[in-house]
């Protein structure tokens, strides 16, 4: 209540008659003192009877000791951090807020029954889920059914992970794809299956109670209304990027964070777009035999369901988990940063690895998918046919790259090696290669492959002989074919390059063939056809033999004949398309096009005699050129004889 206090100064008044104002204002600041305090304790005994009231399905709070989970029968199953067991609970109050399950005719995913109080064995619930699995589900391959049940393990730790796998169920009609989605998910944290879904209620369920989600007759994603959801579906599968920014109007257009992290299981009888299939494990379905039940064991899961609810919150409790979310930086990391080296600091900082070696030479989307599956794994046979199954998707989605467009083109332009002039190979050839046996609307236009090369795989542009095209860059193309899984080889000047396991496989091998199989001229023949005119004679007596491992003869690695400073009239063999002329000389000015630096001294002339796709050309080389352009071997050797000479 108001108090109003005044003290009027008057020099009459004596010391004694202040000394007894001052003890007024005293005691009347004591009355408002006491009143205030006496109503604050008031407004605190009413609030902590009276708390505000809110719903839950349950969090995790490991700085509070906060730790519970919803059950069915509308009650909490809460973890007691100071006798480590389970307590069954009407309510969690935590601060100034009272948290009430959720009504059960609100709750649209499945609920844990009340835990049992014996003691949780993991085996044994591995062991019961894995079973259950094969009841309900055929997969084509037995080891599926490990990556199935660490899957569902890892989902009761959600909050620990920073980025989660995705399973796609993808197969005919009348496959088991939705049956096996209902299965897992009865098993799973928080699990339920959605038929019909937008984004926006994907975000907003995923925000509100971060369910294990199924996503059903996922041909939706296929239309270009659906873009939105895929870029949700695509962000959510790691934390960092998981957060969705939105206007919120109704509270003066705030900016309001969703998050949209979460394990996700997809089914469908249509391939989804790349950038969503890279994100999860594919499991492609067929038509049950009748070796699976006709109906799922909804007892059965529900029991697990109930011994995964005890996996979940002594995990958690346990201390080895911490959550994933971003936390504050230590003081003292800022502090030592000076301190040491940047390459200790790394090594300091560094998280720890959480796959063992055998995972290296996999790729990185990979060890993400597998590194949760692997961390809930504990038997070593089973963290073995994790491998097993890890190097599968690894293989299938190198697959998957090199069947897609750019892999399509990259494969189009190691074919038109044939065709590399002068170190280029122009865009006309490559679309040619590529659309030879393309439907009209799968064919791409010159525009289209430029781009690919350029801006996918890497590949710098040049124009020469006003003819568009690429530079013949073999660092470039190797490190493309890395990407796509091609092994491209510069080996004695021969580059091949193959899909397959054995490194002497080819692809396309009909041309390569047909390259290696052209007659070769002897050098009589040769002679014979060719106009010697325009080289003198001493030229041609210093430079008239060629030895090529140790035989004479006329041969390149690629097929393609070689001379010596001899000019042709024609070209001998009608079936060859282009003659490379090579003319050892002695060394020169620096190469103009040698990639290194300094610049490689010229050593040799190049002749390209015209064709009906050129107009011909010379060029003044280096020994660094001729192999970057893949027409030079190091055991070919340049002899200069005299023909006189009887040796």
């Amino acid at each position: 209540m108001p108090v109003k206090i005044t003290i009027e100064t008057d020099p009459a008044i004596t010391l004694s008659h202040q000394k007894e104002l001052a003890n007024q204002f005293k005691c009347k600041l004591n009355q408002i003192t006491g009143a205030w305090l006496k109503a604050a304790s008031k407004l605190e005994t009413q609030t902590k009877n009276n708390p505000k009231e809110a719903y839950s399905a349950g969090f995790w709070l490991p700085n509070q000791q906060i730790l519970f989970e919803q059950i069915e029968g509308q009650k909490f199953a809460q973890w007691n951090y100071t006798k480590n067991h389970i307590d069954i609970v009407d309510s969690i109050i935590v601060g100034d807020t009272k948290y009430l399950p959720i009504p059960t005719n609100e709750v649209t995913w499945f609920l844990p029954p009340k835990p049992s109080t014996r003691k949780f064995n993991k085996n044994h619930v591995w062991n019961a889920i894995k079973h259950l699995l094969k009841m309900s589900i055929e997969l084509q391959d037995e080891k599926t059914y490990t990556v199935l049940t660490a899957w569902i393990f890892a989902t009761q730790l959600t909050e620990a992970h920073k980025v989660v796998a995705y399973l796609i169920f993808h197969g005919m009609l009348n496959t088991g794809k939705s049956r096996s989605a209902e299965t897992i998910l009865q098993m799973c944290f928080r699990g339920k299956l959605l038929c019909e879904y937008t984004a926006a209620s994907i975000k907003r369920s995923i925000d509100s109670f971060h369910c294990t989600t199924g996503l059903d007759e996922s041909e939706s994603l296929k239309q270009d209304y659906a873009l939105p959801l895929i870029s949700i579906l695509n962000g959510g599968y790691k934390r960092s990027t998981s957060k969705i920014e939105l206007c919120d109007p109704n509270n003066g257009n705030k900016i309001v964070s969703m998050d949209a992290f979460g394990y996700k299981i997809i089914c469908g009888t249509e391939q989804l777009v790349v950038t969503l299939r890279s994100r999860a494990i594919p499991l492609q379905m067929l038509k049950k035999t009748g070796k699976v039940d006709d109906l799922i064991n909804e007892k059965h899961a529900a029991v697990i369901r109930s011994e995964m609810l005890k996996y979940r919150l002594q995990e958690l409790a346990s201390g080895r988990y911490e959550p994933a979310a971003v936390k504050e930086t230590d003081a003292k990391l800022i502090e030592g940063f000076y301190d040491e080296t940047p390459e200790v600091f790394h090594k300091k900082t560094r998280p720890a690895d959480m796959l063992p070696e055998a995972y290296e030479g996999l790729d990185g989307r990979v060890r993400e998918l597998f590194a949760n599956l692997y961390a809930v794994t504990d038997d070593e046979a089973e963290q073995r046919i994790l491998l097993e199954c890890a190097k599968n998707v690894d293989h299938y989605m190198h697959t998957v790259e090199a069947s897609s467009v750019q892999g399509e083109v990259l494969l189009a332009l190691l074919l038109c090696e044939t065709r590399v002039e002068g170190g280029f190979i122009g865009t006309k050839d490559i679309r040619e290669t590529y659309n030879q046996f393309k439907e009209q609307n799968d064919k791409l236009s010159d525009k289209k492959i430029c781009s690919i090369l350029e801006d996918d795989l890497g590949i710098p542009r040049d124009r020469t002989n006003n003819k568009r095209g690429f530079v013949w860059d073999i660092r470039a193309i190797s490190r493309a074919c890395m990407r796509f899984g091609f092994k491209f080889k510069v080996s004695e000047g021969l580059q091949s390059y193959s899909n397959g396991e054995e490194p002497e496989e080819k692809i396309a091998s009909d041309v390569l063939v047909t390259q290696q199989t052209q007659q070769t001229t002897s050098k009589n023949d040769v002679k014979s056809k060719l106009n010697v005119e325009s080289a003198s004679k001493t030229e041609c007596a210093n430079m008239d033999k060629i030895v090529v491992d140790g035989d004479d003869g006329l041969t390149h690695p690629l097929g393609v004949s070689l001379y010596a400073q001899i000019k042709p009239k024609d070209i001998p063999d009608k079936n060859q398309k282009e003659i490379w002329i090579i003319d050892p000389i002695p060394a020169a000015e620096p190469c103009k096009y040698c990639p290194t630096e300094p610049a490689q001294p010229v050593t040799c002339i190049i002749h390209v005699p015209p064709t009906k796709q050129s107009r011909g050309e010379t060029m003044r080389r280096c020994r660094n050129c001729l192999q970057r352009l893949g027409i030079w071997r190091s055991d070919i050797t340049m002899q200069y004889t005299d023909p006189q000479d009887p040796k």
